[in-house]
């Protein structure tokens, strides 16, 4: 284990901190918090994943996601990271971005708007709140009107 002795900014914030009721002991507690809330959050994530009704195949996700409209956004977050991750094996997400497609996601699903992004090369185009995932690189066409086409490695469609 490596202890690491904290430098005088540290020191310097932590007494600025500590005046303002955020000694060490609330600090810890915070963090208690947090990591409960975060395992709840998890849970129920994981709880919304097993009850969509999804075509899961090695490299594609395929659901109808508009149970989802309702929940909070962190929980459409996780859900969607989740299967990305899947897709996109351990390639890191770019937190911000996910919470932007996410954000204009759950807008979308909760008005029925059409929305289009992308995330990682991977693009998100819904209607009818069908999500689909591929790492074949290629979109399909909604309902078959439209062609398959080229999208880079990665591809999320919401149709």
């Amino acid at each position: 284990m490596i202890l690491l002795t904290p430098g005088p900014r540290i020191r310097r914030l932590s007494l600025l901190l500590a005046e303002e009721g955020l000694d060490r002991q609330a600090l810890l507690r915070l963090g208690r918090r947090a990591a409960r809330a975060d395992a709840a959050l998890d849970e129920r994530a994981r709880a919304i994943a097993a009850e969509i009704k999804a075509q899961r195949e090695p490299g594609r996700f395929r659901a109808n996601i508009s149970a989802l409209a309702n929940e909070p956004e962190e929980l459409l977050l996780r859900f969607l990271a989740d299967e990305l991750k899947l897709i996109r094996g351990d390639k890191p997400l770019r937190l911000e971005r996910l919470e932007a497609l996410v954000l204009g996601l759950g807008r979308a699903l909760r008005s029925g708007i059409a929305y289009k992004a992308t995330l990682g090369r991977c693009g998100a185009t819904p209607a009818k709140a069908i999500i689909f995932l591929s790492s074949c690189g290629k979109a399909q066409g909604a309902a078959g009107r439209e062609p398959t086409r080229n999208r880079g490695s990665r591809v999320l469609t919401i149709l």
